[in-house]
């Protein structure tokens, strides 16, 4: 995979209000202290991956393996993460999805979702809802980034 400087905008062929959503984006990554992006791409074991082991295709694909790239909630994904904190995390921005769907989906992974108030989005903040797929060690320290995010956004104060 070829991660991206976290500078660079990860939507720039996106029409419309560009200069809302690249705003949403660097509170999103100031927020969460993230310095690298890559584009979404199968892995063979999506739990090894976001726990930045680096055996994370290193095993057979299973029907739990192959299924993920084929959810309708792999919508604008992204992987993001923080080098020196060792975290990873996938951010889809689907049009719609059922959170249940996900959540029993994930937990069969042993990782965690967490949706976001649809203000947060940085694809295309009017019509995708942003989640975020992590492992259950970095949800730990999500809701301090979080928390920061509401704040700067103004949700919820």
């Amino acid at each position: 995979m070829k991660w991206i400087s976290i500078r660079k905008y990860p939507f720039e062929n996106l029409k419309g209000d560009r200069k809302h959503y690249k705003e949403n984006y660097k509170l999103f990554i100031n927020a969460f202290n993230f310095d690298e992006w890559t584009y979404y791409e199968q892995v063979r074991d999506l739990r090894k991956f976001l726990s930045n082991d680096r055996n994370y295709n290193d095993c057979q694909l299973d029907a739990s393996n192959v299924s993920i790239g084929n959810m309708h909630w792999i919508d604008h994904a992204r992987f993001f993460r923080n080098k020196s904190l060792g975290r990873t995390w996938l951010v889809s921005q689907p049009y719609g999805y059922e959170l249940k769907e996900i959540k029993t989906f994930v937990e069969e992974l042993n990782l965690v979702v967490y949706p976001l108030d649809q203000k947060c989005g940085f694809y295309y903040a009017k019509g995708t809802i942003p989640i975020i797929v992590m492992t259950v060690e970095d949800s730990k320290n999500f809701f301090i980034g979080h928390d920061n995010l509401k704040k700067r956004l103004m949700i919820g104060v």
